[in-house]
């Protein structure tokens, strides 16, 4: 896996931004790669001796890019993804919710499609996504918590408000993908919450009501085409909570 960075070659750092290339390159791994795992990486090209506290020192300090080697360098690039083989020439773009590891993107990006915008909370989950798929840096936002976009977290927020904080944060797109928590409405998922004396369905407002944060990107975006896992038999919403009107109004 190589990423193409604005940098197109070794030679290329011998400038006054060299430290700024360097960090950029090495903030990037850091954000898929624990610092042992790097080192472990640095020390297999075996051209120079590399320990934890050396490669913090080279991430902290711009002047000291020059203790990486050409071999090394070019090794550490490897550890990117590349953009698919259509790049830059997508036939869509689509946003991914609730992304994981980004299972569902898979497969509308070998179809052509460009991911633009990605959601997910889970750090370790991030971590593989961003192993897994390259992330144009102009083009592609990366999000945690879809409630800090949607403002449904927030008291006294109008629809209104919450559509505009939506188009301001989410690109336009074509498609929109959503594989939103199943726990609160499996078979497996009800049976523990009710054995610990814990809200399912609808009325876990931890997870349950994350479905009604996809509807409120449908309705402000209006993609031309939405996926959202389905699950068996849904419970009914709780009083305000209208799954037919909101799928009528997006």
């Amino acid at each position: 896996m190589q990423e193409n960075l604005s940098v197109t070659g070794f030679q290329d750092l011998m400038t006054d931004n060299a430290g700024a290339a360097v960090q950029a390159l090495l903030g990037k791994l850091l954000e898929i790669y624990d610092v042992k795992t790097l080192v472990a990486h640095l020390n297999g090209v075996g051209e120079n001796h590399w320990s934890p506290a050396i490669f913090k020192r080279v991430v902290a300090n711009a002047t000291a890019w020059h203790r990486l080697s050409e071999s090394e360098y070019t090794h550490l690039r490897t550890l990117l993804p590349t953009p698919p083989a259509h790049h830059p020439h997508y036939a869509f773009r689509f946003v991914d919710l609730f992304a994981g590891i980004g299972g569902i993107r898979r497969g509308f990006e070998a179809i052509g499609g460009q991911c633009v915008f990605t959601s997910e909370w889970n750090k370790h989950a991030v971590r593989t996504y961003k192993a897994n798929y390259y992330c144009d840096p102009q083009r592609h936002h990366f999000n945690e918590d879809i409630r800090d976009i949607t403002l449904s977290h927030r008291d006294g927020v109008s629809d209104s408000e919450a559509a505009e904080h939506i188009r301001q944060h989410i690109p336009e797109h074509d498609v929109l993908l959503a594989g939103f928590p199943c726990q609160p409405f499996s078979l497996a998922g009800v049976s523990k919450k009710n054995a610990m004396g814990r809200a399912h369905g609808f009325a876990c407002d931890t997870q349950g009501t994350l479905f009604f944060d996809v509807v409120r990107v449908i309705d402000a975006r209006r993609p031309a085409i939405f996926v959202a896992r389905k699950r068996q038999k849904p419970e009914k919403p709780r009083p305000g909570k209208n799954v037919s009107h909101h799928y009528a109004n997006a």
